[in-house]
Formats: structure tokens, C-alpha cells, sequence
């Protein structure tokens, strides 16, 4: 999502602005104003106008950038765990799951909170929701499907995902990791399940 503009100003800018969009947004909301934004980002209101049309484009570059940070960070993980079984591999991810809860400044899932708060589906910021929601169905869960050699692998990322999903929403409710863990034994508990009809 980079700017045509991008040449027309220091090095570090829009970056600048990204990452305060990130802290202000995350943290407390996307209601945030370009004023504090800019404030916080130590550059001028005209610079924002530089980069980015409109407040939209920037809550979507601020969801992009999460995007491809997270992206990257669970296909290292991945990577790392690829000659793991499947449930290893499920608890890789569940024990990155809890350091993310864990973290100081947890306030939730970011794409949860940001759809909570857009007024429609064809804002900008939808884009890297979706990609995101897609990777962790389709991609995140996928190894561990495979190798269990389930009957309906779409099937059971679909199911993980939804515990994904409440795990990160007890934790920020109840200010506890203890929903990770809750959700970790169910994960572990529909994985058997699945590979026992499958005949494992």
C-alpha cells in the first residue's frame, strides 16, 4: 500500500506514521484523530495527506502492516516445527498464542476489535482482515490437518480457527492466558476426534 508520494518526503515517514497509527489504534480504537496521529508520529498533517487519501487508507496500511508482521512471524514458527507431529505442531502454535496474550499491552485480536468499528464491508480495512483470517484457516492450520491425514482438512482449520479466535477473546476479557490453555485442549480434543474417524 505504499504512496506515489513516497519520494516526496524523508525516508521513514510513512513508516513513522504506521507505526503511531498501530499504537493509537490498537490501544484504544480507530476512532483515534489525525491530530494525535500525526503528534504522535512526530511529523506534520501534511505529510498524512502525502501518503494517505484519507483516515481510511491508513487504518487499512495499519492492518496491512499487522498483517504481514504476523504472516511472517507464524511462517517462521511453521518452519521451525514442520517435522513435528500434528499435535506438536498445534502446540507451537498455542504456546505462541499464549506469549501473544501474555505480551504487555494486549488489548485482543486486532482484526476483531478493527471490524467491530468499521461501518461497512467495503472499507478498505476489510482487505487485510480477510487475508489475514483466510491465512490462519488455510495456511496456519493446514500443516497440522495434513498430517493427521483427517477426512475434511478445510473442515477442521475451520474449527480451530473458531477456537483461535475465542481463546484471544477470553484472554483480553478475563485478563488471563488460562483461555489459551482452555482452548488448547479442545483443539487437541476435535484433532483425536478427527483422526480417530479417520481411522489414525
Amino acid at each position: 500500500m505504499s504512496s506515489h508520494h513516497d519520494g516526496l518526503l524523508p525516508v521513514g515517514a510513512r513508516s513513522r506514521l504506521v507505526d503511531a497509527a498501530d499504537r493509537l489504534f490498537y490501544q484504544r480504537g480507530l476512532h483515534i484523530g489525525i491530530n494525535e496521529i500525526v503528534g504522535t508520529a512526530g511529523v506534520a498533517k501534511t505529510s498524512l495527506y502525502l501518503h494517505f487519501s484519507s483516515k481510511d487508507e491508513l487504518i487499512a496500511a495499519y492492518l496491512a502492516s499487522r498483517t504481514a508482521n504476523y504472516v511472517e512471524q507464524w511462517k517462521e514458527l511453521l518452519d521451525s516445527s514442520d517435522r513435528l507431529g500434528p499435535h506438536q505442531r498445534l502446540d507451537a502454535i498455542f504456546d505462541k498464542l499464549r506469549l501473544f496474550v501474555e505480551s504487555d499491552g494486549y488489548r485482543g485480536c486486532p482484526y476483531v476489535n478493527a471490524a467491530a468499528e468499521l461501518p461497512d464491508r467495503g472499507h478498505p480495512g476489510y482487505e487485510p482482515i480477510i487475508e489475514y483470517r483466510r491465512f490462519v484457516r488455510d495456511e496456519l492450520f493446514a500443516g497440522v490437518a495434513r498430517d493427521a491425514g483427517v477426512d475434511d482438512p478445510g473442515e477442521l482449520c475451520a474449527q480451530l480457527q473458531l477456537i483461535y479466535d475465542g481463546s484471544l477473546a477470553g484472554a483480553v476479557v478475563e485478563n488471563t492466558p488460562e483461555p489459551v490453555e482452555r482452548a488448547r485442549a479442545i483443539a487437541h480434543t476435535i484433532l483425536r476426534a478427527a483422526e480417530q474417524a479417520a481411522g489414525r
